[in-house]
């Protein structure tokens, strides 16, 4: 609520009269309408009846790298519905925006170090990675197979190890997921992490996802990426070429707007339909 609140006094102070609106009822003549994530049935409503009288539909997210004190903008939709999963970069990135880049990344991956905790176990030399996730949030329910849904990340335990026979796992315990170690049947060979991404990144040979934004953390830290369900990154887990991966963590990295300046005049370039935050 503090993003909104901080985008309607930008838009207030340069004269666009701003209010927010929890009923398909009093859509009929909005502008503009922001809404969050678009998952909640109360909000596709929402967007349905303000697009039906002209308005222009804006969705918005957490960020990605880090995913905290940031945010994102598309005119299509979040996740694996925005805009982002058909680019493909039309070349090699420039001098100075790889070295824009590496800043970025650098200081992404301090954030994450002082975020992360230690890691809570004795890692193998060589193992892969598996994130579980919140069982009921709208990337399992909208965006990943049946299977998942129905089973949990008990399917995923078992199935990361039926995709890795003999290979040593690390499965990391969402920090929300409201599940505890106790509540799975762990394969042999597996380690149960806590805390600790940081170290998980930067040490895992691989990851295995279903669509966890640790699947394009993982992408940022230069590792093979295998996503059995549905994301906007689906595609770049395998695409190894550091050329190519650096001009999709570019565009990754521009299209992130921080909380900082949601509360300043650029924000409204959105109403012009540029939806980069940098």
């Amino acid at each position: 609520m503090a993003r909104w609140r901080a985008m309607a006094g930008a838009f207030r102070a340069v004269g666009h009269e701003t209010r927010f609106v929890g009923s398909p009822a009093v859509t009929g003549t909005l502008d503009y309408l922001f809404a969050w994530n678009g998952a909640a049935a109360t909000t596709r409503e929402t967007v349905r009846a303000a697009r039906s009288h002209g308005a222009q539909i804006i969705f918005a997210e957490l960020g990605w790298l880090p995913q905290s004190g940031h945010c994102y903008f598309d005119p299509r939709g979040v996740g694996p519905q925005s805009t982002l999963a058909d680019y493909e970069p039309g070349g090699a990135l420039s001098n100075a925006q790889k070295l824009l880049l590496r800043v970025r990344l650098d200081r992404y991956k301090r954030t994450l170090a002082e975020n992360a905790g230690v890691c809570s176990v004795n890692l193998p030399r060589s193992f892969v990675l598996v994130p579980l996730q919140v069982e009921a949030d709208s990337q399992i329910v909208r965006h990943a197979p049946v299977r998942f849904c129905v089973g949990g990340m008990q399917v995923l335990i078992d199935e990361a190890a039926k995709l890795r026979p003999g290979r040593s796992i690390v499965y990391k315990m969402h920090p929300h997921g409201g599940r505890s170690v106790r509540d799975y049947v762990w394969p042999r060979k597996t380690l149960v992490a806590t805390d600790g991404l940081a170290d998980l990144l930067g040490e895992c040979d691989e990851v295995i996802t279903i669509n966890s934004t640790v699947g394009l953390e993982a992408i940022a830290h230069y590792k093979p990426v295998t996503v059995l369900g549905d994301t906007f990154y689906s595609g770049w887990g395998q695409r190894l070429e550091p050329s190519e991966r650096e001009a999709f963590l570019a565009e990754v990295f521009r299209r992130q707007w921080s909380d900082d300046q949601l509360g300043t005049p650029e924000v409204t370039r959105l109403l012009e339909g540029n939806y980069y935050g940098t």
